[in-house]
């Protein structure tokens, strides 16, 4: 009997219980339809419809677990299953040490609104792997297979709809095109690297499939590979000239996502590789497999030493293809070297990127962007967030699925095909990841390798049928207490507040005012008060693009300026000098200096306000050109003319390609200074017309 069909053979058993079928569907379901969710009621549709989603499953798919271990000890984890999860648990332990003692516990654990991978997430995620590895250990290949055809089914629905984003033919649809082409993943980028693994599990399905699960999967294989993301821009696949397009622009047979495209590629010929080194029968077809394999280890040397070889072609492509992505790299390694061993706390890379801003980014060849919460670099973001020691434990983690991995390769568990996969799977994902970041979707297909191996690594442990005794029951219900508990904390509460944040923020300005009590105190705020600035900033960007809209009707003014101070107010009640959201900092100065505007006055209590939120930002970000500036306006407001001519210069010297700081130093020149500097200020300004505003 071959080694699949005796594993699979072994899958065969009794009828499976309620639970069982629950936690079975629960699981399958949650597998595919993750990266396709997107709930337009929600800010932040394209993460927050994902996150809370997969925190509440998992919750009560874990009590569903619980009992069932409860009746059924065969479901409980042996010594082998958990030996094989604890790199996991540990690099997850030591990112949750970094967070406790970070700079902002709070994002740490809940996560960004915009980004969502907090530590209460990671640890769902974790316990969403144990019940994955207690029912393969149990069911082995027979659930695997019906696992990877859930995932494969979820990724084929996204592939599909990434053609008809304004990557290719565009339909015009709200969900798929604020994208930037990756349908319901909300970027490119992170759909690409969901759908890279997405192929190397499809190609692990295809060698456990019979015949017509073969050609199923292969056309899946096919559809995903040659998508918009992976082969051929947009502009070959809509364009009239896209013969000549592709003849100047050669890049563009790599699509859109192109690091991903080129580890794709390149994660294929390790695959077919390394299957010819362990797997062939004839000698010729091992021996070019293991020469095919010691090639590519050259080549990427090769290739990393051209891309650090300065006035190298390759150093020359990498750059630009690379844009701002170099200083944000420097910037991570500033942090790195600021906090070495435990890092600043998971999701902090913002604060790492404000607190060490490279004036260099405000220029428009570099993108303009003022804020970021990657560093685009997921090795770079794993130092910066957690130290030396996360570094450590995360290459622990994965080197713990290789050894696994080779432990039932020799075990003669899973077959050269399904290792030679799972390696280049984990090669291709580590490789364009030196170029993005992870996701909420990407994160549990990661981990999901880690519970599939832990799974069947157990399945060979001997285990004596115990019955359930008074302990278990009572463990039980104590953990199906806190689960609920954890679900209403962590999933229910945010998900409402999430589309309480969008209702309140698309409702107009004299009804909003009775809401902020509610918004910022209601249950489930902690979500919102662990990332405020999300939505302060956001509406004080929107107050200052309408000053002369206030200015020439005084029935809105005066609506503004009621709603500004129930704002103000409410922000007031959540500001400590432990808080370490920059922007929410300078949304507080901006809207001080707003509501001021709106009275057409400054009291004492504008200008403490606003020197408060100020004197908090500087710390935070003191190379951010635009927080200078803001300032500026508060000392204009309180006639303190000198102060607020050297915080426009300080400005001008952070940001001295920005039309805006030259616009602002032209009209501060026209009220208060001389013609001449006037006039140079608005030579400036038709000079650097080009650049970037804030």
């Amino acid at each position: 009997m071959s080694r699949k069909n005796k594993n699979l053979s072994a899958d065969k058993g009794q009828m499976e219980s309620l639970l069982e079928a629950f936690l079975k569907w629960g699981m399958l379901i949650v597998v595919a339809i993750l990266p396709l969710l997107y709930f337009p009621g929600r800010v932040a549709s394209y993460i927050t419809s994902k996150e809370f989603f997969f925190i509440g499953a998992t919750a009560l798919l874990a009590i569903v677990w619980i009992w069932l271990m409860v009746k059924e000890s065969r479901y409980r984890l042996g010594k082998w299953n958990l030996i094989a999860l604890a790199p996991l648990a540990l690099f997850l332990a030591s990112f949750t040490v970094s967070s406790l003692f970070g700079v902002d516990p709070r994002i740490s654990f809940y996560g960004s609104i915009e980004s969502g991978i907090g530590m209460i997430f990671l640890w769902s995620a974790f316990i969403y792997v144990c019940i994955l590895a207690s029912f393969v250990k149990v069911q082995g290949f027979q659930f695997i297979k019906r696992l990877l055809r859930a995932q494969l089914a979820g990724a084929v629905i996204l592939t599909i709809a990434t053609f008809f984003t304004d990557f290719a033919f565009n339909i015009h649809s709200q969900m798929l095109n604020r994208s930037l082409g990756g349908a319901m993943m909300g970027n490119a980028l992170i759909a690409a690297a969901y759908l890279l693994m997405s192929v190397f599990f499809g190609i692990i399905l295809f060698t456990l499939e019979s015949k017509r699960g073969k050609w199923l999967t292969g056309v899946a294989l096919i559809l995903i590979i040659f998508s918009p993301l992976f082969f051929l821009d947009a502009t070959v696949w809509v364009g009239e000239n896209g013969i000549q397009f592709l003849v100047k622009n050669p890049l563009s047979f790599l699509g859109h996502a192109r690091m991903a495209t080129l580890s794709l590629y390149g994660g294929l010929f390790i695959s077919l590789f390394m299957w010819l080194w362990l797997g062939a029968k004839k000698r010729w077809a091992r021996i070019l497999g293991v020469a095919g394999c010691i090639l590519i280890v050259l080549s990427v040397g090769f290739a990393t030493w051209q891309v650090f070889n300065p006035g190298s072609e390759v150093n020359g492509l990498f750059i630009q293809e690379a844009a701002k992505r170099p200083l944000d790299w420097n910037i991570a390694i500033k942090g790195y070297r600021e906090r070495p061993l435990l890092g600043w706390g998971q999701e902090t890379y913002q604060n790492v990127y404000l607190k060490h801003l490279d004036p260099e980014v405000f220029d428009a060849d570099n993108g303009g962007e003022v804020y970021a919460l990657h560093p685009h670099n997921a090795t770079l973001e794993i130092l910066s967030n957690g130290g030396i020691a996360g570094l450590i434990t995360y290459v622990m983690f994965i080197l713990g699925i290789i050894v696994t991995a080779i432990i039932l390769y020799r075990k003669k568990i899973i077959s050269a095909a399904f290792l030679a996969s799972l390696v280049a799977l984990l090669s291709s994902y580590l490789l364009q990841n030196q170029m993005v970041f992870d996701s909420v979707a990407s994160y549990v297909l990661l981990f999901s390798i880690a519970g599939i191996l832990a799974g069947l690594l157990g399945r060979s442990e001997q285990e004596n049928p115990s019955k359930a005794m008074l302990a278990h029951y009572a463990t039980a219900v104590i953990a199906t207490g806190l689960l609920a508990v954890a679900w209403i904390a962590f999933a229910y509460l945010p998900a409402r507040k999430v589309t309480e944040m969008k209702r309140i923020g698309d409702e107009p300005s004299n009804v909003r005012i009775n809401n902020y009590r509610h918004l910022f105190h209601s249950a489930g705020s902690a979500i919102f008060k662990a990332d405020p600035e999300f939505y302060t900033l956001t509406l004080a960007n929107s107050y200052n693009s309408q000053r002369q809209y206030f200015y020439d009707h005084a029935d809105a003014r005066f609506v503004a300026e009621q709603e500004i101070a129930e704002l103000q107010k409410q922000m007031d009640s959540i500001f400590d000098d432990e808080q370490s959201d920059f922007k929410f900092m300078l949304s507080g100065l901006q809207l001080a200096n707003l509501h001021m505007f709106l009275k057409q006055a400054g009291s004492p209590e504008d200008f403490a306000r606003a020197k408060k939120y100020f004197d908090r930002a500087a710390m935070l970000s003191p190379n951010h050109a635009q927080l200078y500036l803001a300032y500026a306006e508060t000392m204009i407001d309180s006639q303190n003319i000198s102060a607020a001519r050297d915080l426009i210069q300080k400005s001008l010297s952070l940001n001295a390609k920005n039309r805006e700081v030259w616009g602002n130093l032209y009209h501060f020149e026209s009220q208060f200074g001389t013609v001449d500097a006037a006039k140079k200020a608005q030579s400036m300004i038709d000079h650097f017309e080009e650049y970037n505003t804030f």
